[in-house]
């Protein structure tokens, strides 16, 4: 008998999960040209200041979710930290960013596609992450005044360093592997469409439409 070699989620190689987060990001494209067509019409310019200010509203929320009576809000954190992650995804689609290219970006990937959660301390996330937000907004900020920098490189270098943050704070939040925790974010956002049930869908990765 022919025996067959079984090869678990968690010993893929690097490159196999680059090639998810490529599906998942050319997925993130597709939902966000059927679904966000308003943004996908505007000018790049504008579509990136639009993703900064998505960006920066999660901040207001991570930041709240520290502070509750009960203590911390993992639960409002956890779907902050998701919804930060697709929108890095629009921005890099927005700059043709290939994010699975990032380099130091390997390990936390696989951990985070595999749903392999770490300890750390998420008061420490959130400042990386308000920081490196802060600079985004710096980038846009600097078009807006002409000013001798380049916003474009400066963008583009903190965005990366804004996904390996977020990669990390997910598994520090989570054991929920990130492909699964988007499909069910997806469906709930392409479910409010007038249209859904003609339209592509995230779960069907945009096949077979009615």
């Amino acid at each position: 008998m022919t025996s067959l070699k079984i090869v678990s989620d968690a010993a893929q190689t690097p490159m196999q999960a680059a090639d998810r987060l490529e599906k998942l990001q050319f997925k993130q494209l597709k939902h966000d040209e059927i679904y966000h067509s308003d943004i996908c019409l505007l000018r790049i310019q504008a579509r990136i200041a639009h993703h900064t200010l998505h960006l920066g509203k999660y901040s207001g929320k991570m930041a709240q979710a520290l502070v509750t009576k009960e203590g911390v809000d993992s639960k409002s954190l956890t779907k902050t930290v998701l919804d930060a992650l697709i929108i890095v995804m629009s921005s890099a689609n927005t700059l043709n960013l290939p994010l699975w290219n990032i380099t130091g970006a390997e390990d936390d990937l696989q951990g985070a596609l595999d749903g392999r959660q770490q300890s750390g301390d998420e008061q420490a996330h959130i400042l990386s992450y308000v920081i490196i937000v802060g600079k985004l907004a710096k980038a846009v900020e600097a078009l807006d005044h002409v000013e001798s920098f380049d916003s474009r490189t400066a963008y583009e270098h903190n965005l990366k360093a804004l996904w390996i943050v977020l990669l990390t704070f997910w598994r520090v939040l989570t054991d929920v592997p990130l492909e699964s925790a988007l499909t069910a974010r997806m469906a709930g956002i392409e479910s409010k469409h007038i249209f859904y049930r003609r339209q592509l869908k995230y779960i069907d990765d945009y096949c077979n439409a009615v």
